[in-house]
């Protein structure tokens, strides 16, 4: 299963320079690394450029502030990859096997459309157990599995749904909806 990755930035090079790090620790790493690099920004490419994609990752440079939704967007329609994993500059897979895991969320659940995680941080409390559930298209939360922090467990949305309809109520499918076993179009 091809999964890459897409990072929208802003003048955090620290940030990215970590992120970038930790991605590359994981084994099999993504297939590909996108990174929209938003008007205005001074730090973000020196970062790319000393960092272990150097040489592999797309970068997109925008010539007017997209922030991060508008960056996330531009990403996801330049992405090659079936599967993406949308992460923030400062947020990264803990664990070195998270695509392996990932491609096997993806095969046990071949009809999905989004793959989440419960993402905590260190010295909070994790909420109760969230299992698989239905929610209307306004929820921004379709599946939870019981993983704090990108650990081991997958986040990921299906590429050709998020293309063709961005709003999940607007699907060719009811495959928003957890455990849907209607889709076919992935």
């Amino acid at each position: 299963m091809q999964i890459g990755v897409t990072i929208p930035t802003f003048q955090r090079a620290p940030a990215l320079t970590q992120t970038l790090a930790h991605l590359a620790t994981c084994t099999p790493g993504p297939h590909e690394v996108l990174i929209h690099i938003d008007a205005g920004d001074t730090d973000s490419a020196a970062a790319i450029a000393a960092s272990p994609f150097a040489d592999t990752a797309s970068v997109i440079h925008a010539s007017t502030r997209q922030g991060p939704g508008g960056g996330r967007n531009r990403l996801m329609a330049a992405a090659n990859t079936p599967w993406v994993l949308s992460l923030d500059d400062d947020s990264y897979p803990l664990d070195k096997h998270f695509f392996t895991e990932a491609a096997a969320a993806i095969d046990a659940a071949p009809d999905a459309a989004v793959i989440a995680t419960r993402i905590t941080h260190q010295g909070e409390l994790a909420p109760p157990q969230w299992h698989m559930q239905a929610r209307p298209p306004t929820s921004s939360t379709v599946v939870h599995s019981s993983t704090y922090r990108l650990s081991a467990k997958p986040k990921a949305t299906c590429r050709s749904h998020w293309l063709t309809a961005p709003r999940k109520s607007t699907w060719p499918c009811n495959c928003w909806m957890a455990g849907a076993t209607s889709c076919g179009t992935t």
